[in-house]
């Protein structure tokens, strides 16, 4: 007996033959199918954590013998799909960010929604490109503010400094200057 599915209607012909003593039965053909109705089971174990600018996802690895692939929601929003139990999420805004999985069939049966993981993704201090990570484009773009805040044309942003303004030497001073510089360096190496 074969599912039906999108590729065949798994159509099967039956027939019932008996050897007795008075001889030989065979009966008329019979037809029937079997539909695969029945959802996957619902992905479980489902953790993450944010590292090196990504948020590494990982769950239990799918036990269905026609699992096809997931599906990974993020803030209710089909962010990708995979067949691995494990997705790295690169394309990150820094909030509140909501996780979750379907697991699909080969018959295109879906699982319910695993549960929820959150998490919190935020710029680190320091972080003046905004891409998570503090390395030595934020001492470039600190030092490109200095020089160009050296100008009486250019004011750093608010968000320039929030992140660049970090030396608590200087009690956060409301300026960027080299202490900022130096305790970026600082954050870098003890990275």
């Amino acid at each position: 007996l074969v599912d039906s599915s999108a590729v065949t209607n798994g159509l099967t012909e039956f027939r019932v033959i008996a050897n007795m003593e008075e001889g030989n039965f065979d009966s008329e053909s019979a037809f029937g199918y079997s539909v695969d109705n029945l959802s996957p089971n619902t992905p479980t174990g489902l953790t993450g954590l944010f590292d090196n600018g990504a948020v590494e996802l990982s769950w239990d690895i799918a036990t269905d013998i026609d699992f096809n692939f997931y599906e990974i929601y993020r803030n209710d929003e089909l962010l990708d799909y995979t067949i691995d139990n494990s997705y790295s999420d690169t394309q990150l805004i820094a909030s509140l960010l909501d996780y979750y999985i379907v697991s699909y069939d080969e018959n295109g049966n879906f699982s319910e929604s695993s549960e929820l993981f959150t998490i919190t993704v935020e710029n680190p201090p320091g972080d003046l490109t905004q891409d998570f990570i503090v390395n030595v484009n934020d001492i470039v773009y600190m030092v490109n503010i200095i020089l160009a805040a050296g100008t009486d044309d250019y004011t750093p942003t608010e968000i320039e400094m929030q992140f660049g303004d970090i030396a608590p030497i200087s009690g956060l001073d409301g300026i960027i200057n080299v202490v900022d510089i130096v305790a970026l360096v600082n954050i870098i190496l003890s990275n």
